[in-house]
């Protein structure tokens, strides 16, 4: 159960994440009910942020609860905080929306030493609300997606601090989340294979010059012109690129790679007329 649990954070690290990186370049549109538009949710699923469609609107509560999403009430919008979060390591990545969520719960659930009631609790709070019911299933499930209870209604060790009122044992997630790496192996057929979670900093930067193909625990990159273009666009250069990707790289730069590098850079920015 306890690494289902830490499984479960994993994977919903990532996939808020990935919400954050689509949600800078266009903001995410909401519909009359507030939920994420079909269109904007379907665009996620494709492209492997989520593996079920129905929660994205839990992810997006709970970045909402910790300040990482703000909302012009049509739109969805990357916070300030939101952009910072993407920088920091995975398990400060959980604890920062752990602890905002914990700050935003009603104060029907909430303890006085700064805590919160047991998840198991939380249904009987308010018996005159009609809607309650409703909001305490989505509170709950949020609290089952990033670690605090288990499907089985068990708290892992991490979470009993949070509960308390303290700060989350993050020291105790960790132990069981796997490894982060700072290496990928770049491929002559213009490919990144990462062969375990890439530290979230270094994959960042990585996404602004590769698409990513697939996502796990080893995940696999792609460069084309196109990506490149994008990543120049944001501010890289060829030589800033030709600094980073061999640091990164365990095989060095590729030939083929470096010959698209080359002339990605040499075209971006041209503009041609003609009559």
């Amino acid at each position: 159960e306890t690494l289902a649990a830490a499984e479960r954070v994993f994977t919903t690290v990532g996939s808020l994440a990935d919400v954050l990186v689509a949600g800078l370049h266009t903001p995410l549109t909401r519909i009359t009910s507030g939920d994420i538009s079909a269109a904007d949710r379907r665009k996620l699923v494709d492209a492997g942020a989520l593996g079920d469609g129905a929660e994205l609107d839990d992810i997006v509560g709970a970045a909402a609860a910790a300040g990482l999403l703000t909302s012009s009430g049509r739109d969805w919008e990357v916070a300030e905080a939101g952009s910072r979060w993407l920088e920091t390591s995975t398990t400060e990545r959980w604890r920062i929306v752990v602890t905002g969520f914990r700050a935003s719960l009603p104060s029907g659930l909430r303890t006085p030493d700064g805590g919160y009631l047991p998840v198991t609790a939380w249904p009987a709070r308010y018996p005159l609300d009609e809607d309650w019911d409703r909001r305490a299933a989505s509170l709950a499930r949020i609290a089952v997606q990033w670690g605090l209870l288990t499907p089985e209604s068990r708290e892992p060790a991490w979470a009993t601090t949070l509960r308390d009122g303290d700060d989350p044992q993050t020291a105790e997630l960790a132990r069981h989340l796997p490894a982060e790496i700072d290496r990928v192996y770049l491929q002559a057929d213009l490919t990144a294979i990462a062969p375990g979670p890439l530290a979230p900093r270094l994959e960042l930067r990585l996404r602004r010059l590769a698409a990513r193909e697939s996502r796990a625990q080893a995940s696999t990159y792609r460069f084309t012109a196109e990506s490149l273009t994008a990543g120049l666009t944001e501010g890289e250069t060829a030589a800033s690129i030709r600094e980073f990707l061999p640091g990164l790289s365990l095989t060095g730069l590729p030939q083929p790679l470096g010959y698209l590098l080359d002339s990605t850079a040499a075209r971006h920015g041209l503009i041609r007329v003609r009559t």
